[in-house]
């Protein structure tokens, strides 16, 4: 009989799937935060998250070359727009609740399942 762990059946790629949600709005949200914490800078120009991933995952990059701040893509956004940041903020917040909770409740579920025996 196969282990429970080796059948994935408590960690399937729902909440495998779920997992790396949680972990790329935590992301996210340094990001945001990062570019709050610079908007009186003078010259700061805000980071873009998904520019900067899409950087960062390109096999061709260097690593010097994704370090470098880039502009913005966006043309409109070279300078911080607080409102947005704080809205990413709670958008970002409100997700990751989400996603916590409804991993919590299919913890319970399996547990529940392992217990009752089937």
């Amino acid at each position: 009989m196969a282990g429970l762990f080796s059948d994935n059946i408590i960690f399937d790629p729902t909440y495998n799937n779920m997992e790396r949600a949680v972990k790329e709005a935590q992301l996210q949200s340094a990001v945001h935060s990062y570019n709050l914490a610079n908007a009186a800078v003078p010259g700061f120009k805000p980071v873009q998250f998904y520019e900067e991933l899409a950087i960062a995952k390109d096999k061709k990059a260097k690593k010097e070359e994704w370090l470098t701040p880039k502009e913005p893509r966006d043309p409109a956004y070279t300078k911080v727009d607080v409102q947005r940041e704080i809205q990413a903020l709670r958008d970002l917040a409100f997700r990751q609740k989400s996603l916590l909770r409804l991993m919590k409740i299919k913890e319970s579920i399996e547990i529940n399942i392992v217990r009752q025996g089937k």
